[in-house]
C-alpha cells in the first residue's frame, strides 16, 4: 500500500474518532458537519484545478471530503450549551470547505486567458489557458 493511501486512511480515522467525541460532547458542532461531498463535486472541483492550476487535490483531502462534505457555520450562543465553542473549531483555521468553495481563491483573479486582472496569476496557479 502507498503512503498516500496510508495517510488517507489515517485521516479517514481520526475523523471518526472526532466526529464521535462529537456526537457525544458536542452535539450542535456535530450537526454542523454537512454530508459526504459526492464523488461528482469532489471530480468537478479537481478538474477545474487540474486545468487551470495543474495540480489536484491531495487523497487525503479527497477522503475527508467523502466523509464530510464540508462544516455548516452555525451560531452557538457560548451560554448556551456547554462544550460548545463555535461550529468548525473543532478543526484548524475553524472550517472545512466545500469542494468548490476550496478551489475558489486558486482561481480567483483570473480573466478568460488566464491572465491575472491584477496583473498576477491566481495564489498557487501556474498561468493556463482559460475556456
Amino acid at each position: 500500500m502507498s503512503e498516500r493511501n496510508d495517510e488517507a486512511e489515517r485521516v479517514t480515522a481520526a475523523w471518526q474518532q472526532l466526529t464521535e467525541w462529537l456526537r457525544v460532547h458536542a452535539p450542535t458542532s456535530h450537526a454542523s458537519i454537512l454530508p459526504p461531498a459526492t464523488e461528482a463535486e469532489i471530480e468537478e472541483a479537481d478538474g477545474h484545478l487540474r486545468h487551470y492550476c495543474g495540480y489536484g487535490f491531495p487523497p487525503e483531502l479527497v477522503a475527508l471530503w467523502a466523509m464530510a462534505g464540508g462544516v455548516q457555520q452555525l451560531d452557538i450562543d457560548e451560554y448556551d450549551e456547554e462544550g460548545e465553542v463555535a461550529t468548525g473549531r473543532f478543526l484548524p483555521h475553524g472550517l472545512l470547505l466545500t469542494p468548490s468553495q476550496s478551489i475558489r481563491p486558486r482561481l480567483a483573479g483570473l480573466d478568460r486567458q488566464g491572465q491575472g486582472l491584477l496583473g498576477r496569476r491566481a495564489v498557487g496557479c501556474p498561468l493556463r489557458q482559460l475556456p
